[in-house]
């Protein structure tokens, strides 16, 4: 059951703690990309203008993610020439 589902105490610790487990292994497929977060420029350091960070598109949900990044896709590809 989804965290806003959630109408006991339990079911709400066991959602919260699904949510944890969720942005750790975000991290794990960052790292297996070769991105680590920890390692990203702040906007105030000087490789950051050198360097941009790469783009990612993060679309979570139980419906609609291949349509929204069809959409997001097209609009990548037609106004900003980049690719997928």
């Amino acid at each position: 059951i989804p965290l806003h589902q959630s109408t006991t105490p339990s079911a709400i610790r066991a959602a919260a703690a699904r949510r944890k487990a969720t942005l750790q292994d975000m991290h794990v497929y960052l790292r297996r990309l070769g991105l680590d977060l920890n390692d990203a420029p702040s906007p105030s350091s000087s490789s950051f203008s050198s360097q941009p960070p790469p783009l990612i598109l993060h679309v979570t949900g139980t419906k609609g993610k291949g349509s929204t990044l069809s959409l997001c896709e097209s609009l990548l590809r037609r106004h900003h020439n980049l690719h997928t």
